[in-house]
């Protein structure tokens, strides 16, 4: 067993200026104890990848990687690095993999040639929104800005994922193939000269792109537009879509909630993409959708 600093998967800020792998000729166990911690680990999801290689000298033989009750394995050959996971199941939860004595537990077997090993990482996975999310580096690891891509396939568009973020972090979005672009500026609010019922109070209004397909995510909120709740407001500067457009929404906060946090309610549909102004009269008691439930993008 020894070091092999010039084939490794990936380096870690951890080695400094000498990255290296672990090389393995012949037959090992490697124990880690968790037990001390294992108070802290809740029920949570706990996900692991660990980086091998078994070109060199051909390996044969086997490793197991074990986890408190669980284990999962790989058996001889494969040339280059690749990277074993469990199964993403039910055993990833801690009250099901957990154990008396808990540790993770990696058991080499060598029958001929060597094996490198690199780049163990278990970790919690992330709750977003009843969801769950484990973010690892390739071969390459994250530095500092570094951006993810996230790809999810879309049976009915736009899909689960895209609609979450974009109801639960208001102005961020993941752009998908069929989804049309965001708006990229705000249109502008202003108290109506006719009366009206929107409740009184300081609102915001946002803007969507509608196609035959899906509904965009949301411009940027507009300015603050303050009613005293017997006029109707104004917008102006709505942003018209790509070609295919068919329509755009209006999206209105409810008094006083207009800060980054705050809830786009639809108000109303501007109808094609020629208009660039519409009329809002909508009190707060009427505003109850938001988006992603207002219906189907061709109705």
């Amino acid at each position: 067993m020894g070091l092999d600093t010039t084939n490794y998967y990936r380096a870690a800020q951890i080695e400094g200026t000498t990255p290296a792998s672990l090389e393995l000729t012949g037959s090992v166990t490697i124990t880690q104890l968790l037990s001390s911690n294992a108070g802290a680990l809740a029920l949570t999801a706990f996900l692991n990848q660990i980086a091998w290689d078994g070109q060199i000298g051909t390996w044969s033989g086997s490793f197991t990687v074990q986890i408190g009750s669980k284990s999962w394995s790989v058996s001889s050959g494969a040339t280059g690095w690749n990277t074993l996971r469990p199964t993403i199941n039910k055993n990833l939860w801690f009250q099901n993999f957990n154990a008396s004595s808990l540790a993770v537990t990696i058991t080499i077997t060598v029958s001929s040639g060597s094996l490198r090993l690199d780049d163990f990482c278990w970790s919690a996975m992330q709750a977003i929104d009843g969801t769950l999310w484990w973010l690892i580096g390739g071969q390459t690891p994250f530095l500092v800005n570094d951006t993810i891509q996230a790809n999810t396939t879309e049976p009915s568009p736009p899909s689960k994922v895209q609609n979450w973020i974009r109801l639960m972090f208001s102005g961020y979005y993941l752009p998908s193939a069929v989804q049309p672009a965001r708006p990229s500026t705000a249109c502008v609010a202003a108290v109506s000269a006719t009366g009206g019922s929107t409740t009184a109070g300081a609102h915001v209004v946002w803007i969507s792109v509608v196609n035959a397909t899906a509904e965009s995510a949301l411009s940027p909120p507009s300015n603050i537009v303050v009613v005293d709740g017997t006029k109707k407001i104004d917008i102006s500067s709505i942003p018209t879509g790509a070609g295919g457009t068919t329509k755009r929404r209006a999206y209105l906060s409810k008094a006083n909630d207009i800060g980054p946090a705050a809830t786009p309610y639809f108000c109303v549909d501007v109808a094609g993409n020629v208009s660039t102004t519409a009329t809002i009269d909508a009190a707060d008691g009427s505003l109850t959708l938001i988006p992603g439930s207002v219906g189907d993008p061709s109705s």
